[in-house]
């Protein structure tokens, strides 16, 4: 009786070692928003590590644009093939309108201060 109840803890306690686990992924260390990328990992019981020879999963991030948003998903593969996306996450977008926006700006602006300097060119003889 009592080496059941002995199998029996020993079979509970080594499964709830293998669940508080985490399998490691590796991430480069110029992955943009990797801060982001670690609390989604952690949500998923994911731990990042700095060794990818350590690393059980190796981590890239898929950019997805949208009008209002961009998407992030956070693709982990094995070396076995196998590949997860293990969270999602939303930024706002790029202000890539904003800098042609200013680049037309710039150029109107530019424009109408060489007319200017022109004129005052002329006016000057």
């Amino acid at each position: 009786m009592i080496h059941k109840g002995l199998c029996a803890l020993l079979l509970g306690i080594s499964l709830l070692s293998a669940a508080e686990e985490k399998e490691r992924v590796y991430f480069p260390p110029d992955t943009p928003y990797l801060e982001k990328v670690y609390h989604a990992l952690n949500e998923q019981n994911y731990l990042l590590v700095e060794d990818s020879t350590a690393a059980d999963w190796k981590g890239s991030l898929v950019m997805t644009d949208f009008s209002d948003s961009i998407r992030y998903e956070i693709l982990l593969d094995k070396p076995s093939g196998a590949s997860v996306i293990a969270g999602v996450f939303y930024l706002k977008p790029v202000a890539g309108k904003i800098v042609l926006k200013q680049i037309r700006d710039f150029s109107l602006w530019f424009a109408v201060t060489n007319l200017i300097i022109l004129g005052l060119f002329f006016i000057r003889f």
